[in-house]
């Protein structure tokens, strides 16, 4: 190994896209653009995106996906009153990731007929951790408020 430089490549964020869904839809996909959207300002979706759970790829964090026809966004300045519509042309998978102070929607174009199963069954995960989210949260907000009740209440010993 003398002489030897050991460079470690961290995967290119376009390329760990193109893989993530090329596997999600058994499809070959290909990164075209993505479009921000922050908090006060950036391009919002006209589209609904399927919200799954987290997953965490090396470089970004997914947050939900969808297969878009003709996608839309609506830019929003939050010191402009004026909006523009960008729209892309064609069938996409669109990737919802985390980003600095908002969301960056990824759209990759494919080729072969997308398979689903893997992609409804993230989103079944999604919604049954969600439901005992709910629950979790329906129990604690219950107790907190029979402990309320309790302290306003007349004791029994008065």
């Amino acid at each position: 190994m003398e002489g030897k430089v050991l460079e470690i490549v961290e995967p290119d964020i376009k390329v760990e896209l193109e893989q993530f869904a090329s596997k999600l839809f058994n499809v070959k996909a290909s990164y075209k653009t993505s479009y921000y959207s922050g908090i006060m300002c950036g391009k919002r979706p006209l589209f609904e995106v399927h919200e799954i759970k987290s997953i965490k790829l090396h470089n970004t964090i997914v947050l939900g996906v969808a297969i878009v026809q003709d996608p839309a966004f609506i830019e929003i300045r939050w010191s402009n009153v004026e909006k523009h519509v960008y729209k892309e042309y064609g069938k996409y998978i669109v990737i919802k990731a985390d980003a600095e102070c908002g969301y960056e929607y990824h759209l990759l174009t494919f080729q072969g007929e997308p398979q689903l199963q893997l992609l409804e069954k993230l989103r079944d995960e999604y919604i049954e951790e969600m439901k005992r989210g709910e629950e979790e949260l329906r129990k604690i907000w219950l107790k907190w408020f029979a402990m309320v009740i309790a302290s306003v209440l007349p004791s029994k010993k008065e």
